[in-house]
């Protein structure tokens, strides 16, 4: 069980540790997810028809798949592990919350 483990995740590892990155940005939804005692975010990106992940719940005002925004969403070339993101206005590109990942 652990060799499979290391075999699905040293392809990503070797991403995060040279810090070779990708962007994928554009319209998306969040939803937030809750399991017993925790609470995730989940990106849909409506471009890419990606999902990604964060344990942290962005500061915005409402989530939901009718409420839009635009996100750049930092994930290792392989697009296995969500690094950061940032979330802005659909309509006016404010700037609206982040998560650096550190």
């Amino acid at each position: 069980m652990g060799l499979l483990i290391l075999w699905m995740t040293v392809p990503s590892l070797k991403y995060v540790i040279t810090k070779d990155f990708d962007v994928v940005n554009g319209k998306c939804t969040i939803e937030i997810s809750s399991s017993g005692r925790s609470s995730n975010s989940i990106f849909n990106m409506l471009q890419t028809d990606e999902q990604f992940n964060f344990n942290e719940i962005p500061e915005l005002d409402a989530y939901g798949k009718s409420i839009p925004y635009y996100c750049e969403v930092t994930v290792t070339k392989d697009r296995m592990w969500a690094i950061d993101y940032k979330i802005y206005d659909l309509k006016t590109g404010k700037f609206m919350d982040s998560h650096t990942g550190k």
